[in-house]
């Protein structure tokens, strides 16, 4: 027996020297990698992100490796070299095992580089949250499933058409399952395109769940391909291990009801995750630890904002980041920071600017563009300390009514704006401001 493992996996060694396969399986990590990478968060390290960009990158190579595997299944078939088999002493399931074994050590071998690829990069940004083992486990599991049932379907079915087809499959899968949300069969791939942030994480047990499933899907799709060529005790032992591993996984994801996030966060559970602060000028700015990069930025982004709030009911102290469908807590200033590409502080500066005003109340003024002009004036003085009527969307050209109200905005200091702002405040949070306002 020990003699015959060996030839199986000196067998599957001589198949992953096949050059074409190299060269396959090169590109197809290049291409992985690429789409992992685009998953990413950007500017941010957040370790379940990082999983959930390799895991959700397998699609790629799930497509490839059931297309190549496929290729390498019908190989003897289509050259007609079936017979030679036969002429040889090794067992008949020598050969198609060895190839098997071969193929998923091209998937694991694309996959792992993946995975390596993005943990390198993540690296760099300081990562935060826990990396765990089950999700970059299911994506193996995914990809490796998909390489034997490819495999399988190619020995099966030798066409010219069977790779091609085999390499669509998972992506149509892919595509089409996204119909299941709320649904157990919903879960069972783990190619989800779901945002995992800080603040909306993957339940618990789901990637646990998947890869007992496709454990068993992996298990089934061999047995499939070796059914003819195995004993008959053998190939009830691999189908009742399929089984079982199937149902346990079902049975795992069956109380999650379809759903791939953890219920949504209240506002206290949000903020409580903002745990790195830093304080300037009387304000407090806290973050999620994978955000802490951003501290310095946040600083002097929002500091001279909070002063020139100082004397207005919208006073802010505390800056804290949190979901973005949670309610602020009292006293507290929303932050909804979901990346740090380059202008996402300066545009979530601008988000609590405008969440200052009266959506329902200034949507009743758009139609008036110099009325509603003047509360944009207001609100680039809060974000920059200066006012710039030419820069008003929908006004090419600034009117007379501007430019007075820009040379007094432009002429405030801090605490004169601030008093202004504070004696208008319920004529700018409805956008009702009028040119005597600034006389």
């Amino acid at each position: 027996m020990s003699s015959l493992s060996a030839g199986i996996l000196r067998g599957a060694a001589l198949e992953t020297r096949t050059r074409w396969h190299l060269w396959a399986v090169l590109v197809l990590i290049f291409v992985s990698v690429w789409n992992a990478f685009g998953n990413l968060t950007p500017g941010v390290g957040f370790w379940p992100n990082a999983v959930h960009s390799v895991v959700l990158s397998g699609v790629l190579s799930s497509c490839g490796m059931a297309g190549l595997a496929a290729l390498t299944g019908g190989r003897e078939q289509q050259r007609g070299l079936s017979y030679l088999t036969g002429m040889s002493s090794v067992p008949a399931w020598w050969l198609p095992g060895a190839q098997l074994l071969a193929m998923a050590a091209w998937a694991s071998l694309a996959y792992g580089f993946v995975a390596v690829a993005v943990v390198v990069r993540v690296l760099f940004e300081a990562p935060a949250g826990e990396i765990g083992i089950s999700g970059w486990l299911a994506g193996w599991c995914a990809v490796v499933a998909w390489t034997v049932l490819g495999y399988s379907v190619g020995r099966l079915w030798p066409s010219r058409f069977t790779a091609p087809l085999a390499a669509v499959v998972p992506f149509a899968v892919y595509v089409v399952h996204y119909d299941l949300v709320g649904h157990t069969g919903y879960l069972l791939f783990p190619f989800l395109d779901e945002l995992v942030t800080p603040y909306s994480l993957p339940q618990d047990g789901l990637y646990a769940g998947q890869a007992i499933w496709l454990a068993g899907v992996a298990v089934a799709g061999a047995g499939v391909c070796l059914a003819r060529l195995l004993s008959r005790r053998a190939t009830v032992g691999l189908a009742g291990a399929s089984l079982v591993l199937a149902v346990t996984g079902v049975a795992v994801l069956s109380p999650l009801h379809g759903r791939f996030h953890q219920p949504a966060l209240s506002a206290a559970e949000s903020a409580r995750l903002s745990t790195v602060c830093t304080t300037s000028d009387g304000l407090a700015i806290c973050v999620h630890p994978a955000f802490e990069s951003a501290l310095p930025e946040l600083r002097d982004t929002f500091t001279d904002t909070a002063a020139r709030l100082a004397d207005t009911p919208a006073r802010m102290t505390r800056l804290v980041q949190q979901e973005r469908s949670s309610t602020p807590a009292p006293g507290t200033a929303p932050l909804y920071l979901d990346d740090l590409r380059p202008g996402r502080v300066e545009e979530a500066r601008e988000e609590l600017i405008s969440s200052l005003t009266d959506f329902k109340a200034c949507n009743l003024t758009q139609d008036n563009l110099r009325i509603a002009a003047l509360t944009e004036l207001v609100q680039q003085w809060l974000a920059h300390g200066r006012a710039d009527a030419s820069a008003v969307a929908g006004l090419p050209v600034p009117t007379p009514e501007l430019r007075t109200p820009q040379q007094t905005i432009n002429g405030w200091s801090s605490g004169q704006g601030g008093t202004w702002l504070s004696d208008h405040w319920d004529a700018f949070r409805t956008c009702t401001l009028s040119g005597q306002d600034f006389r």
